[in-house]
């Protein structure tokens, strides 16, 4: 998931290992961790050698490893590696046999499908060379949502049981900080004002930075608009699924309950950890991802991982409550997770399914040369670098990291009805941004199969445009007068943005992406 040191876990329970027809240890039922998105973690055994070589995210104390292997479990740790490197030596037994490079190390900053299929082989590998035959899976972060997608494609681990599955702090229906990532990185400015244009074009590189390092397909990809569209492709049959989230970080809303963003774990909202239904600032349902069988396995008082420390030192993958919950999860015996295999299945999805989404259109407006903000309304956030407080009156605003990344901030405005003020050493003026949302129109798309329908609601605007990104580039969509067009062949994802010219020359335009699952 974000840039977030998440990890997935495929959890064996052990038994006394015999030898594999290769003559490596053979692990009837084993456990396997993935670590999830931005991070990087090596291929491990459960071979007394390998204790505390799983990887910076696994290797804690009160982690769960050490309780899974308390509890007489085997545990793996599949290959991940980060941002175009190899993934981190690994460590079998003497002689055990290796993963292959090309085909099961998983991209922490790639495709979710992707890594879902270089998962399910990994899975493949594990049965054919190490003897697994029964497996329970348990995901942190992304980890959670590879596995769903490995889940369809059990026709790589033919002769492998999965008989159950737990995630710990997966987006099931998105992060709302990648949803406003996605927004930033699209935004424009009012060129009008050469103070505004060098802020904004100064921050702007920042944000492009920021979402190239983290990888722009996988940043969109956990937004809510591509997992609801997503969500339907994946089956995991009578799976039990428990879910853990954590929810130590919390900023008010003038909405009300919106779950789906606050309380947080600082990447992922408690409701879409907890695969439910939810609600966007718009008051657009958020749909719950379609689990059949998802059991809540508790709330706990922490951040989401190392990436966002600074926010809380407890996290996910190092509280010895949640490891001890962790370990109750695992369900031997329980329901087969194995499904008929995906292509069939995907193809009656995208025949039938239709999906409406909502799509907010902001605009980034830059802090004047006193440091000085416009009042936010109740979709707004502002953003800052490291070091900058954006205050409301005498109060500071809470600060969360975009997209777990360190220097990049986002300001909840948290009520504030009053003009927001930036501030950096010395209280001296300082830069940033606030995201604004147009308050009385937002874009409407309707889905079904390869067609869509276009629309602005609201306040009608006298023109608008839709450009769909294709090979990199943008090309504009033909809309007939209802706002319909065919979409074009993408591979795995699409997405769209909508711009809506402001009045004036040179003032830009108000912009909305949202990505789809193809």
């Amino acid at each position: 998931m974000l840039a977030c040191g998440c990890a997935l876990a495929l959890i064996a329970v052990a038994a006394p290992s015999t030898a594999s027809a290769n003559g490596a240890p053979s692990y009837p039922e084993a456990v396997v961790l993935v670590s999830g998105f931005n991070t990087a973690s090596p291929f491990s055994t459960p071979a007394p050698e390998c204790v505390g070589k799983q990887g910076e995210g696994w290797d804690t104390s009160g982690g769960i490893p050490p309780a899974l292997r308390a509890a007489g479990m085997d545990v793996f740790t599949a290959p991940v590696a980060n941002a175009g490197k190899s993934a981190p030596p690994s460590c079998p037994a003497a002689g055990a046999p290796l993963p292959n490079p090309k085909t099961m190390v998983i991209n922490s900053n790639g495709d979710i499908d992707l890594n879902g299929a270089a998962l399910a082989r990994f899975l493949g590998f594990l049965g054919e060379k190490y003897g697994v035959t029964d497996v329970h899976l348990v995901g942190h972060s992304d980890g959670g949502l590879w596995i769903r997608s490995a889940l369809t494609r059990n026709g790589a681990y033919a002769g492998i049981s999965v008989s159950s599955l737990t995630t710990l702090g997966t987006p099931h229906t998105g992060s709302f900080v990648a949803d406003l990532t996605v927004a930033l990185n699209g935004g424009t400015c009012n060129f009008k004002n050469p103070t505004e244009e060098a802020i904004c074009d100064a921050m702007s590189i920042a944000i492009g930075v920021v979402v190239n390092k983290l990888g722009r397909l996988a940043t969109k990809q956990l937004t809510s608009s591509f997992l609801t569209t997503w969500n339907p492709k994946q089956s995991i049959g009578s799976c039990p699924v428990s879910g853990i989230a954590g929810d130590h970080v919390g900023f008010s809303l003038p909405l009300g309950s919106l779950d789906y963003y606050t309380p947080s774990d600082g990447l992922v909202g408690e409701a879409s950890a907890l695969a439910e239904a939810a609600t966007d600032l718009g008051g657009h349902p958020i749909p719950a991802p379609g689990i059949p069988d998802f059991r809540e396995a508790g709330v706990y008082d922490v951040v989401h991982g190392t990436a966002v420390k600074f926010l809380g030192k407890q996290n996910l993958l190092n509280t010895q409550a949640i490891s001890d919950k962790v370990v109750e999860t695992i369900l031997p015996g329980g329901a087969d997770c194995n499904v008929a295999s995906a292509p069939a299945r995907e193809a009656e999805a995208a025949a039938t399914e239709v999906t409406r989404l909502r799509v907010p259109l902001y605009r980034l407006i830059a802090a004047d040369r006193h440091g000085r903000l416009a009042a936010p309304g109740d979709q707004d956030f502002a953003v800052s670098k490291p070091g900058i407080a954006i205050r409301c009156g005498l109060r500071r605003l809470q600060t969360i990291p975009i997209a777990g990344d360190r220097r990049l901030r986002l300001h909840p405005p948290e009520g504030c009805d009053q003009p927001l003020r930036a501030r950096g050493k010395g209280d001296r003026p300082a830069r940033a941004l606030l995201l604004r949302a147009h308050p009385r129109r937002d874009g409407l798309v309707r889905v079904e199969g390869d067609r869509a329908r276009i629309r602005i609601r609201g306040k009608q605007p006298r023109r608008f445009t839709a450009k769909a990104q294709v090979g990199g580039k943008w090309k504009t969509l033909k809309l007939d007068r209802r706002g319909r067009t065919t979409l074009p062949d993408s591979g795995g994802e699409l997405t769209l943005r909508l711009s809506v010219p402001r009045a004036g020359k040179g003032r830009g335009a108000d912009r909305g992406h949202v990505s789809l699952a193809r």
